[in-house]
């Protein structure tokens, strides 16, 4: 009996051995790849992606990635070096970055990268975060180990009001030259038409 309750014990332990490090991996932060075993100038710290679930085509939004050393309460685990880079990508964005792509990481307090993003495309898209981090490996130097792509869906939607308004300010000289066109067109036209009733009533007036 005993030997049954050894060998069920050991299963279990074995069972979340292996997967612990699958759960870690599937989260996307806190593993960098199989050399993160070997760096040396790595500390714990938090990760913060904020953005926003809905957007709206055409309309500017602000993306912002805050990490810190500061042991807080609303942010993931993560790895971090002193230099730490992070580009922001998607295939239907505009994307401009406020900030350097490298950072260095302060003792207290947030180091912060922010980007500017206009959706071209509505429906479903995908914003993906890359971070890097600068790794100290023994005997090979220094190099950049990436994280796994952090993906998140972003659900774009039209604005009609907010697209007639754009639409109507950046096209305003154009309107403008085409509703007096059409305005003097008709002015022609009714001019015209009211000479030639002129003409048939004097044309008339002399046969009689």
């Amino acid at each position: 009996m005993k030997d049954n309750i050894y060998f069920l014990a050991i299963v279990l332990i074995a069972f979340f051995i292996i997967l612990l490090p699958a759960d870690r991996v599937a989260s996307g932060l806190g593993n960098v790849s199989p050399a993160s075993n070997f760096i040396t100038n790595v500390e714990k710290g938090k990760i913060l992606f904020n953005y926003s679930k809905y957007m709206t085509v055409d309309k500017v939004d602000y993306v912002t990635l805050k990490l810190t050393k500061d042991n807080i309460s609303n942010g993931e685990d993560i790895l971090l070096s002193k230099y730490m880079t992070a580009a922001l990508s998607g295939k239907d964005f505009d994307i401009d970055s406020l900030n350097h792509a490298e950072q260095q990481i302060p003792n207290n307090g947030f180091a912060t990268w922010e980007w500017r993003v206009i959706p071209r495309s509505e429906g479903s898209q995908v914003l993906e975060l890359l971070v890097s981090i600068r790794a100290k490996i023994p005997g090979d130097g220094e190099e950049l180990q990436d994280y796994p792509v952090l993906r998140r869906e972003v659900i774009v939607r039209v604005d009609r009001g907010y697209w007639i308004k754009n639409y109507l300010v950046n096209n305003w000289i154009g309107l403008l030259v085409a509703f007096f066109g059409g305005v003097f067109s008709i002015i022609a036209l009714i001019s015209a038409i009211f000479r030639e009733d002129i003409r048939d009533f004097i044309k008339k007036r002399i046969e009689k």
